[in-house]
């Protein structure tokens, strides 16, 4: 393993120089003050060399590991670390794209998977919430459905109740607001205005449908223990 690893570390360094003394070569330097770009040249073609295993990375590449089994594809290692000195100014700009691409990628879909992952949560809490007996008692002080219908504007007030029953009542674990709007015989808009109101007071949840065209709304553990406590019969 020590001489595989030193092998590699050895023939970046070495191959670094060479294409770093090629690329030199390249600039066709007359002023006085050449062995500058000289070094500068090395230094790059150096730094370009030991960038290859990450390069080789990025495009899936088994050639590090193939110089481990065979040693003939230290040849072709080699002449990857010389071109990448040869052209290190590009070569090191076009490595650091991509990694800096692969990166924000992963980051993306990282976030992505939190989120559907916590929305798929928060559904299934809906579907447990819906089909479990409460067993926690619900303080009036904490919520009210006179509180909500208050911070409601006047006109809306009547449907606070009915488009409530209708998410407790529905076979379906999810509605529309236009399902409900029909089912209640009210206006969309207004039973929009229902829900988001409901949605602030943690009774309702609103969730992207599957197909991500429409908005669907659900009753929340808190709002089934409230719709429960609003139904218990007195001396029960």
């Amino acid at each position: 393993m020590e001489n595989y690893l030193c092998n590699i570390f050895w023939i970046s360094l070495a191959t670094g120089l060479l294409g770093g003394t090629i690329n030199f070569l390249f600039l066709d330097v007359q002023d006085k003050d050449w062995y500058k770009d000289l070094f500068k040249s090395l230094v790059v073609g150096i730094g370009a060399s030991f960038v290859v295993p990450l390069f080789l990375q990025t495009i899936s590449s088994d050639l590090i590991n193939q110089c481990k089994q065979d040693s003939k594809y230290y040849f072709v290692y080699a002449g990857f670390c010389i071109v990448a000195a040869i052209f290190s100014k590009r070569f090191l700009k076009t490595v650091g794209d991509n990694v800096l691409k692969e990166a924000k990628d992963a980051n993306r879909k990282a976030e992505e998977a939190i989120s559907t992952a916590k929305e798929n949560e928060e559904k299934v809490s809906v579907i447990v919430a819906q089909n479990t007996e409460p067993n926690q008692e619900v303080s009036s002080s904490k919520i009210d459905i006179k509180a909500i219908e208050n911070d409601v504007k006047e006109k809306v007030k009547g449907d606070v109740d009915n488009v409530i029953n209708a998410l407790k009542s529905s076979k379906y674990a999810y509605r529309t607001a236009k399902g409900l709007a029909k089912e209640v015989n009210s206006d969309v808009k207004v039973i929009t205005q229902i829900l988001e109101e409901l949605e602030k007071h943690d009774v309702v949840k609103h969730f992207d449908s599957s197909n991500r065209e429409s908005v669907v709304w659900a009753l929340t553990d808190l709002g089934h223990r409230m719709f429960n406590k609003e139904n218990e019969k007195p001396g029960a």
